[in-house]
């Protein structure tokens, strides 16, 4: 009995040495998307900025980051940002660091077409009269230094990449719905 509840200890204390955290300053999980972040169009009266991101801990063998945000209640759903190729060594993007229009970014970072067709963030903006829109921000810990994808590449074509080479991921979710 003491052999088996050592072994049990061991196989415990053993486990992943981390805890893959992710979240936004600006944007607490569960909480109401701040019209910095929201889309400036259509209605809509935002800055469009994308929010701060920040994570720790990865785990190991980890080579690059993505963070990919997408609209859980739009019909067929509704990509709003990647950002990807992020380097092992950064844990946190600034404010307005998904903005490019040739799908450079910081660091050295590529984004994907989002679904408005365009490079960079693309923030909330759900159709007036919609009740409020889940937002489900994702960071994946990848084992693959840089994805073998070419430029203009849409959201779509690259999140089974980013799933294929994942090592982990975690996500966090906020909304933001307009009257």
């Amino acid at each position: 009995m003491i052999k088996v509840l050592i072994i049990l200890i061991l196989f415990m204390l053993s486990g992943p040495a981390y805890s893959l955290d992710f979240f936004s300053p600006g944007i607490p999980s569960g909480t109401k998307i701040r019209k910095d972040y929201v889309m400036n169009h259509d209605g809509c009266k935002g800055k469009n900025l994308s929010p701060e991101l920040r994570w720790n801990t990865p785990p190991a063998g980890v080579k690059s980051y993505a963070v990919s945000v997408y609209d859980l209640d739009a019909p067929g759903g509704w990509w709003h940002w990647l950002i990807y190729d992020i380097p092992a060594n950064v844990t946190r993007l600034p404010v307005n660091s998904g903005y490019s229009e040739n799908g450079i970014g910081p660091f050295g970072t590529h984004e994907g077409i989002n679904d408005y067709g365009t490079y960079g963030w693309g923030g909330p903006c759900p159709p007036a009269g919609d009740l409020p829109h889940h937002y489900l921000f994702t960071l994946y810990a990848l084992g693959i230094k840089k994805l073998p994808l070419p430029s203009e590449s849409k959201i779509e074509d690259i999140i089974p990449l980013i799933k294929k080479d994942s090592i982990d991921s975690i996500s966090f979710t906020a909304y933001y719905g307009r009257k």
